[in-house]
């Protein structure tokens, strides 16, 4: 990803990921001319040895996903002129110079701020992921009525989540990367679809590199307002290949494969359970320490009965009464995940 330090010359670093890695030689040029000339606010921005307008809209695309710092552009509207052997991109400036500098420092000085309270001394790329993970959820509010309106620009850039707080997967995602980069934890933004109510909708989120392995790490589906779990979801924090294609779906040849769980959250976190009776031995200890909110996942080949949530929920029940106890249990189970979050009162 590409991100950069402010200065009052508005002078972008521009570093390059796995969107300029899928680009030909030729297009590398091109993107590196069009991040240059965005940066210079340039009005018309020519690019010799790209011969299609698709071509060019495919670099347009990379510098959008690659370099969040150029928010002060209409993303949404990619306006090409071609003639003979080079193009043409026709930017739409949502703000002038003067004013992207001001957002810009706003940015700057907000992402700064959240580091400082997120980040601690000796944290790992893991705890640091989960520290801006953490954050994202429970502070960014999902913005609904960016969808359907044709001006909210900052939902989908470093302003809406950084500034504002209100964004879309777009806009939370580079937020994401945004802050991962200042950390210098490689990733990239991974442009899909997500099946939400049987429709397959357009979707971004991000994936990481930790520990030479990469993962899926989606921040907008972990979002209480999107998941609609009782509690704080880590669902989509650093899955694999195979967990993630449950719901989402994406070029796979045009991104790192991800068939790791070292570094999931509940594998990390030792709540991912491959038999009954290691998840009852985890209860106990739960409700010994009095523990009131539960988020555990199963191996996905585990046989449940057909209503996997009530069965897990009274487990607990049982190895309640076991230890001398009485609890309520309200609980959330995804099927397509294999997790189980619950509530517990004595």
């Amino acid at each position: 990803m590409g991100f950069w330090k402010h200065d009052a010359g508005m002078q972008k670093e521009i570093r390059t990921g796995n969107h300029y890695s899928r680009l030909s030689l030729a297009q590398q040029e091109a993107y590196r001319a069009v991040a240059g000339g965005l940066a210079a606010f340039q009005k018309k921005i020519q690019v010799n040895g790209v011969s299609s307008k698709e071509e060019m809209e495919r670099v347009v695309c990379a510098v959008i996903w690659e370099q969040p710092q150029l928010f002060y552009f209409n993303s949404s509207v990619i306006d090409v002129m071609q003639s003979g052997s080079h193009s043409v991109f026709l930017p739409e400036y949502i703000y002038d110079k003067k004013k992207a500098a001001q957002v810009s420092q706003q940015i700057e000085e907000s992402a700064s701020f959240l580091l400082s309270q997120m980040i601690a001394d000796g944290m790992d790329h893991y705890q640091e992921c989960m520290a801006i993970h953490d954050y994202m959820t429970e502070n960014i509010s999902y913005n609904f009525s960016a969808l359907s309106v044709a001006y909210a620009y900052d939902a989908f850039n470093l302003e809406g989540v950084l500034v504002k707080r209100q964004a879309v997967c777009e806009g939370i995602a580079k937020g994401v990367s945004y802050l991962l980069g200042r950390l210098g934890i490689p990733n990239t933004i991974v442009c899909g679809k997500s099946d939400i109510n049987g429709r397959q909708m357009g979707h971004a989120w991000n994936m990481v590199e930790l520990g030479g392995s990469h993962y899926h790490l989606d921040v907008t589906w972990d979002l209480q307002e999107i998941n609609h779990f009782t509690n704080h979801s880590h669902m989509y924090f650093n899955l694999d290949d195979e967990s993630m294609l449950t719901d989402h779906e994406w070029e796979l040849e045009d991104y790192p494969s991800c068939s790791s769980r070292k570094e999931n959250y509940y594998v990390k976190e030792k709540r991912y359970f491959r038999t009954i009776r290691g998840f009852e031995l985890y209860a106990r200890e739960f409700l010994a320490g009095g523990q009131g909110f539960m988020d555990v996942r199963f191996e996905d080949t585990l046989g449940f009965p057909e209503d996997p949530g009530g069965y897990l929920a009274g487990l607990i029940q049982k190895n309640a009464r076991y230890l001398g106890r009485e609890v309520q249990v309200s609980f959330v189970f995804n099927p397509y995940n294999y997790v189980f979050q619950a509530d517990v009162s004595y």
